[in-house]
């Protein structure tokens, strides 16, 4: 099982010193590139060129362990000769085989299915042959293999060069690593042919091995290092979007929470308002005035309740996209003073004064008076709300040569500060109790409104300062182009 050595013994010595060391780095490079590999492997279970270049590393060291300085003669001893010759000559078709496994997992689509087949299943059939034959079938039979290889290493080096047109810097050095790696196993079977050549070239094809290692280590390690920044991208992408989700469904449950307040506080004010209606009108000396009084205050519950109920459910709308609306020519004036006259009395709870500023030549528009009724009532109700004792003034306008109108609502109440202006079209967004002392809201209504505006095709903006008011301005084509507008929200001061 050794080499036979002739020279004065110090001669003899180093030079079995010399390539003990040699065949030990190779042997420790191989096996800690591999160790490392599959550190890569079992980070990411998807790198699978990562573990198989890792069999391929320990495999090759191995059979470097085995026939540069018989290293692993003075590890295991023990073990008889024909043993080694046979797990010797084993490493070269279990290497093909593992090579044609990393080089399909780094190179996709570089060899045909069939090819890697027909490589796999000889490979197979030679490793069955060197384990149950006689040592002089199967190393007769190598020499036949190994120009098998070679002309397997050329077609997947063709291959790969025809296949990809556009490569990638990790690609680049596996190439690289190929190229290398083809030369080095030319060389190894040109040594272990017995061919007269110098000793330099005997010990470049461990060095040529070693250079591939390198080079496929660096490649594999860039592609390592995207696919794991990849996965953690997708990974941060799935974190947001559940964070996203999971506030989403708080609000809604805020929003559950605060609809059953809501709820609660209209009713109970029509049930109290009606028991006592009933009770005053059963006495003798009833007084009208107050009958009418309250009968009032019930009819605004009662439509602040509704206008809830029907925000719920445009909602669910909305989320479905079941809208089937006709759009008509619209006398958009004549709407604004229908909405004001029918709701304006029954939502202001608050002794609001309401003006209306209604330009005279305003053209018709082409919309869905409907929705359009309801955007109206929303912006309404969200004044009233906001305004106690003040002024709330409906006006409107003719832009862009008349090919455009716009309806303003502005009030002078609370306003907001710009962190809540930039929440304003959020769903379920309201203000909390301690930010407002008014009724609260289900957070749906603007939401609505710019669902409304954009089938429309056209735009809302909101102004507000604190203290002072807010204006929303609502802009929609007279005639409908179908054309999707982008929402916007300033902080800037606009008069009505």
């Amino acid at each position: 099982g050794y080499d036979m050595h002739i020279g004065s013994p110090a001669l003899v010595k180093q030079k079995i010193a010399r390539e003990f060391a040699q065949s030990a780095i190779m042997v420790t490079v191989l096996l800690m590139a591999g160790l490392i590999q599959v550190g890569y492997f079992l980070f990411n279970p998807a790198l699978k060129a990562n573990l198989f270049f890792a069999l391929l590393c320990f495999v090759i060291g191995a059979r470097h362990g085995l026939t540069s300085s018989k290293l692993l003669f003075w590890v295991f001893p023990e073990l008889s000769w024909n043993v080694f010759f046979r797990i010797e000559y084993l490493t070269f078709p279990i290497s093909v085989i593992l090579f044609v496994m990393f080089i399909h997992c780094l190179f996709p689509n570089s060899m045909q299915k069939s090819f890697r087949i027909i490589a796999v299943t000889v490979s197979l059939a030679d490793s069955l042959i060197i384990i149950f034959s006689a040592p002089r079938l199967f190393s007769s039979i190598l020499p036949y293999y190994q120009i098998c290889a070679v002309l397997f290493l050329i077609y997947v080096t063709i291959r790969i060069f025809l296949k990809i047109k556009n490569y990638t810097f990790e690609q680049f050095f596996s190439l690289g690593g190929l190229f290398i790696f083809f030369i080095a196993v030319i060389w190894e079977i040109v040594v272990y042919s017995n061919l007269p050549i110098p000793n330099l070239f005997k010990e470049t094809s461990a060095l040529g091995m070693i250079a591939y290692v390198f080079a496929q280590m660096l490649s594999l390690h860039l592609l390592s290092s995207n696919e794991i920044a990849n996965a953690k991208a997708v990974e941060q992408k799935l974190e947001n979007e559940n964070a996203a989700l999971a506030k989403e469904n708080r609000l809604k449950v805020k929003m559950l929470s605060e609809i059953s307040h809501e709820l609660k506080t209209p009713l109970t004010v029509i049930s109290n308002y009606s028991q006592l209606t009933r009770m005053h009108s059963e006495q003798e000396a009833s007084n009208d005035d107050y009958v009418t009084e309250k009968m009032k205050l019930v009819t605004s519950e009662t439509a602040r309740m509704a206008l809830m109920v029907d925000q719920i459910l445009d909602m669910a709308r909305m989320e479905n996209r079941n809208t089937d609306w006709k759009f008509e020519e619209t006398d958009v004036n004549e709407l604004i003073k229908k909405v004001c006259d029918r709701y304006f009395p029954i939502l202001n709870k608050n002794h609001n004064e309401l003006t209306l500023d209604l330009e005279n030549s305003l053209p018709t528009a082409e919309l869905n008076a409907e929705s359009i009724t309801q955007v109206i009532v929303n912006l309404i109700s969200n004044a009233i709300k906001a305004t106690r004792n003040g002024i709330i003034c409906i006006s409107t306008a003719k832009n862009n040569d008349g090919k455009t109108i716009e309806i303003n609502v502005r009030d002078s109440g609370v306003g907001m500060s710009r962190e809540q202006l930039s929440k304003i079209f959020d769903r379920f967004y309201t203000k909390s109790a301690e930010e407002s002392e008014h009724s609260i809201g289900t957070g749906l209504g603007l939401p609505i409104c710019q669902y409304i505006i954009d089938v429309h095709s056209g735009h809302i903006k909101v102004s507000s300062i604190e203290n002072e008011g807010t204006l929303v301005s609502v802009a929609l084509p007279c005639k409908r182009n179908y054309q999707y507008q982008q929402l916007t929200n300033t902080g800037e001061k606009v008069s009505c």
